[in-house]
Parts: structure tokens; C-alpha cells; sequence
């Protein structure tokens, strides 16, 4: 039954009340109790508004049929050519970004259904529950259910079997390839029919948080920089943004300097780097430190491949499907998708591509309605899906 109109409007007046009390000096501060407590009211009043509503809404925009649908207990958002019921068509299950901690699928319901019309392929966008309140690994665990299911039941959802695609931005790049790297170790039967991996902008370890492109955008106003990396990391691994935590990786303390100089990090070697992002470092960061106490307590974290997939094994990364990394130039991830794409073209050169955007900004493909290199990124990516998936040129 529909909560009557009245009482969500008199939430969200009490929600607004609550944030115009909160002084000033509180909003600041990145763990005050309005960060914690006004986001849950905000997710709170969303699940209100979202459990009242049929589970399969429909909508025809601009030539697309977009439905809320639950798969397998988790909530999706599908969007699909409309006048094509009964035709399969290939698939792109999306993350959304947001950081583990914000987004939806009706926060990003414009750039899915935008992908959709231009690439004439349904996109699943999945409602993956968030941080803190849902920490690791909810988020994977969510995408990876969703996921499995959809290979398993393609045809149920309008999709090709063998011609599938998982894509995201933000943290969502992270999970569609920590997913496929689950599904390539888990079940390789259903690994074949994931063609592609689209990762854009993505954090992919949280290893190493001095690479050049760290240290060039620790933070800076209006951007997102190393600092808002490092407290998502903190908020969706252990539920909290514990500030001690976040100032030692800050500094890159929460390895040893045996890890450090380990096997496991080559693949973040600066060689990977085009030669001109190498000359940017932070003073006094070094290998030659570490907290050895902090690393026991966070190392089963940190090095999980479903929080730091780049770190995976050498076999594991052999075994990806096509790969293709969208990369903006004012980035603190930035340096992470051009490491991994380097050690991946030196397993297989023909497989992967990456499309590099100079005076683009982390999240920038999320403005496409105003930004015609965003719109550009788009087309560029959907025409090598199209060529990767379909053959077409």
C-alpha cells in the first residue's frame, strides 16, 4: 500500500529541519553526526519512497522502456528499445559509482537509459545496497547475485547470451571487475558469456595511495581528490570513517615496507606510467615505512581482490575478458587504469583498450547533457562494444 503523499512531504520537511539545525561547523567536518545521521534519513526516506512503488514501474522515454524489477532479492533498473518485445539484444549490466556510500540506479537512471538508446543494447543497472550501513561486501556480493543470475536466465531479460557486457563508473568499475574476475575463478562456464569489462575512472586497489595522480589531486575544491578516496575506502571496508585509520593511509602507513617491496605490488611499478605523470610525488611518503600493527589488522582487506582487484593473480587477470578504461586527466585513480592497462596489454595486446580524456575530470561522463567530450566518451566506448560484440566497424 502507497504511503499517502502527505506523510513522505512531512519526512523530508523534518529531514530539511534537521539539516538547517545542525550548526555550520558540524556540516564540516566529514564525520560529524550530520554526515552519519542526515545520510541515513536520506536513505531511509529513498527505501520508503522506492518499497511503495510497484515493483515493476514502467516508463517509454525517448524510445526506451525502462522497468524496476527485483533479481534474485536485488533491485534493478532495466532499459530496453521499446517495439522490441521478444527480440534479444546484447547486454550491459551496470554499476553505478557514488563511492560505496552514495548513488542509485535513478541517480544515474539518465546516463543507463542514454547508453541504451545510443547502443540499442538493454542495460541493467543494479541498486546495490550501500556504506556504512551495508559495508564490505555487500556492494560485491549484490552485484555479483545480480549478476550471476542474469547469466544464468539471459533470455528472461531480453539479453543475448554470448554477447554480455559489465560495465560502471567510479567504484562501479572496481565491481564489474571484481565481479568478472569471481565469475572467470568460480565459474568458468558462465565466465564465457562476459565479452567485455568497462571500467571508467575506477579505484581499483587500496594498496598504494601515494601514485603520481594521488599526489596531484590530494584534494582540491569542487573535485574529487585522494582524501574522498581514501574515507570511502574507510567507510565501505569498516563502516565508519575512523579518522586515525584514514590519516595513516593518508600517508601510506597501512603497509609494511616488506609489502611494499613485495611481488604483489609490481604491477603498481611507475614504469607503467607515461614518463610525463612519474615527476608528481608527496614529501615524505616513502616505501621505507609502514605501520606493521595497522597492516595485520587491515591486510585481509586491503588485498582482497574484491576490494584491490588489480592486485589479483597474474593467472586471474590472463583470464579477463575484452577490457576497456575510460580515464579523465584530473583524477586521483587515474595512474591505476593505466598500470593495469599496461600489464594487461603485455598478456594480450589485441584484448583491451583505453581511452584517455585530457582536461576531463573524475565523474565527468555523469554530465554528457552539457559536456560534449562526456558525449564523446560514449559514443567512442559504445562503438568499440559494438565492433568487440557485434563485429561492426
Amino acid at each position: 500500500m502507497m504511503l499517502p503523499g502527505f506523510i513522505i512531504s512531512s519526512m523530508l520537511v523534518i529531514g530539511l529541519a534537521y539539516y538547517m539545525y545542525i550548526p555550520d561547523t558540524e556540516l564540516l567536518s566529514s564525520d560529524s553526526v550530520f554526515t552519519s545521521q542526515f545520510k541515513s534519513l536520506c536513505t531511509y526516506l529513498r527505501d520508503i519512497i522506492y518499497s511503495n512503488s510497484a515493483p515493476e514501474v514502467m516508463s517509454r522515454d525517448d524510445g526506451i522502456l525502462t522497468k524496476h524489477e527485483s533479481i534474485d532479492g536485488v533491485d534493478v533498473l532495466i532499459h530496453s528499445p521499446v517495439n522490441t518485445e521478444g527480440v534479444l539484444h546484447p547486454g550491459i549490466i551496470y554499476f553505478h559509482g557514488g563511492g560505496w556510500i552514495s548513488g542509485s540506479t535513478e541517480e544515474y537512471k539518465a546516463l543507463t537509459q542514454y547508453i541504451s538508446k545510443m547502443s540499442g543494447f538493454v542495460v541493467i543497472s543494479v541498486e546495490y545496497r550501500l556504506a556504512p550501513d551495508f559495508p564490505f561486501p555487500t556492494a560485491f556480493e549484490d552485484c555479483l547475485r545480480a549478476t550471476l543470475y542474469l547469466l544464468r536466465n539471459p533470455s528472461t531479460f531480453g539479453l543475448l547470451t554470448n554477447q554480455i557486457t559489465l560495465a560502471g563508473d567510479d567504484v562501479g568499475g572496481n565491481l564489474a571487475l571484481s565481479v568478472s574476475l569471481n565469475i572467470t575463478k568460480e565459474e568458468p562456464t558462465l565466465s564465457k558469456y562476459i565479452r567485455l569489462v568497462g571500467m571508467f575512472y575506477p579505484p581499483l586497489q587500496a594498496f598504494d595511495f601515494n601514485l603520481p595522480s594521488y599526489a596531484k589531486n590530494t584534494r582540491q575544491p569542487g573535485q574529487i581528490g585522494k582524501e574522498d578516496i581514501v574515507e570511502q575506502f574507510s567507510l565501505y571496508l569498516f563502516g565508519e570513517n575512523n579518522t586515525e585509520l584514514v590519516n595513516q593511509m593518508m600517508k601510506n602507513l597501512h603497509t609494511t615496507t616488506e609489502q611494499k617491496n613485495s611481488e604483489m605490488a609490481e604491477i603498481l611499478d611507475l614504469n607503467m606510467l607515461p614518463f610525463s605523470f612519474r615527476e608528481y610525488s608527496e614529501p615524505g611518503l616513502t616505501k621505507d615505512a609502514g605501520n606493521e600493527q595497522l597492516s595485520r589488522d587491515v591486510s585481509h582487506l586491503i588485498l582482497d581482490d574484491r576490494v584491490s582487484p588489480m592486485l589479483t593473480a597474474m593467472q586471474h587477470l590472463e583470464n579477463l575478458p575484452y577490457t576497456y578504461f575510460i580515464s579523465p586527466e584530473v583524477d586521483p585513480v587515474r595512474d591505476e587504469s593505466f598500470m593495469l592497462y599496461a600489464a594487461l596489454r603485455e598478456l594480450d595486446m589485441n584484448k583491451h583498450e583505453h581511452a584517455y580524456y585530457r582536461g576531463q575530470k573524475h565523474g565527468f561522463l555523469k554530465h554528457f547533457h552539457t559536456n560534449d567530450i562526456a558525449k564523446q566518451a560514449i559514443s567512442e566506448f559504445i562503438a568499440h562494444l559494438k565492433k568487440t560484440l557485434l563485429g561492426e566497424r
